[in-house]
């Protein structure tokens, strides 16, 4: 079943990449038709690629439904075999990547080069996991893997410093700290068991960045909290996709993640046309919002 999804996620990437060429050639158009106002807004927007670092905590309660069944006339003989099996377990990422975008709103200017704002972003992870072999008793098992896509949508309070400030490519140096919340929505599959869940976390980040012909940044980013991935009572182990199973069990399973953190390598695509003159201690870069 992994590999099912890993193939229509690569699928539905190479059908919609003549799509997302003509999105991206639109979206030029539309910031060389816009106002002056409008291009300054579009001069804000940043997006990039990085990897994403989330731990997850797995807890399984495996119950052979044989010998616990209710029914007095029922007769098993156990034959030394335990009707319930605890598992914890945890893993930590085989292979993640992150993907963002997003844009800042101008709230107070600080000083010369100095800028509060609202940042509003979107971010994707998708994460796998390799879960390995797990025995639940003498005729049951499962080989599985995980995969995570969760997607937030960070909400928060920055203090900017350097070119993103007055839009300048003259000021070669950005610098961004801030915090805020971030709402998620999240699909797991884990242990042949999937779920949707949605929620919210508090975050943190920093960036630094360069202005070389582009504006180039580097951000990390770290979500607090855990996040509940999957929350499965009284499935039934006959439906794992793989391993062996005489269909007689039942399986509750609790999968937490922990604190995640994303490194990504952003640009700001429309920089190039950034104010190219003088600094931002002079008259020709007074506020732009």
């Amino acid at each position: 079943m992994y590999k099912k999804i890993l193939l229509l996620c690569v699928v539905v990437s190479l059908c919609c990449t003549t799509t997302q060429a003509q999105s991206v050639f639109s979206y030029y158009n539309r910031y060389m038709r816009s106002s002056s106002k409008a291009k300054k807004m579009y001069q804000r927007d940043y997006m990039g690629y990085g990897k994403a670092f989330m731990a997850i905590d797995v807890k399984q309660h495996y119950t052979d439904i044989r010998y616990v069944d209710p029914d007095p006339n029922t007769n098993y003989n156990t034959g030394g075999k335990t009707a319930d099996t605890f598992i914890h377990t945890k893993y930590s990422a085989a292979s993640a990547i992150n993907y963002t975008e997003g844009t800042f709103f101008p709230l107070q200017k600080v000083g010369r080069e100095g800028l509060i704002a609202l940042d509003v972003s979107a971010s994707v992870n998708l994460i796998q996991y390799s879960i390995g072999p797990i025995d639940y008793s003498a005729t049951t098992g499962i080989v599985e893997e995980g995969i995570s896509e969760q997607f937030y949508f960070p909400i928060g309070l920055v203090y900017k410093y350097g070119g993103e400030v007055n839009l300048n490519k003259k000021s070669k140096f950005m610098f961004t700290m801030g915090c805020g919340v971030a709402p998620y929505i999240s699909g797991s599959k884990i242990i042949a068991f999937s779920n949707l869940m949605m929620g919210s976390r508090k975050y943190v980040m920093a960036e630094f960045g360069v202005f070389a012909g582009i504006a180039w940044k580097l951000r990390a980013t770290v979500y607090m909290g855990n996040m509940i991935l999957v929350e499965n009572k009284y499935a039934d182990i006959f439906d794992a996709t793989s391993g062996y199973s005489d269909g007689y069990g039942n399986l509750d399973i609790k999968v937490t993640g922990g604190t995640t953190a994303t490194v990504s390598l952003l640009i700001n695509p429309f920089s190039w046309d950034w104010r190219g003159r003088g600094d931002n201690y002079s008259p020709y870069n007074k506020p732009r919002f």
